[in-house]
């Protein structure tokens, strides 16, 4: 009878440890996942703001280069037509 308490006090204790480290790497778990999201979502906040700032800064040049952006149009958009085509 008393190997029985024995056995059941250990066990239950061993059960209590494996449920208290279970819930522990749970949570911890949790907060990786939130921690990644978050890093996630402000890499891509900061390049887009990058890329908004770079697109303000430069915004001047193009009033100084109308005949540059007209001809990069030109290029980039009708010229391209053709290959276009060919690939879809």
């Amino acid at each position: 009878m008393l190997f029985h308490k024995f056995l059941f006090i250990l066990f239950s204790k061993t059960f209590y440890l494996f449920r208290l480290t279970w819930y522990v790497w749970m949570f911890t778990a949790f907060l990786e996942k939130l921690g990644k999201k978050t890093l996630n979502f402000f890499q891509e906040f900061g390049q887009i703001s990058n890329l908004f700032w770079g697109i303000i800064k430069y915004s001047p040049k193009i009033i100084k280069n109308k005949n540059l952006l007209i001809f990069q149009m030109e290029h980039i958009g009708v010229n391209s037509l053709p290959l276009v085509f060919i690939i879809a």
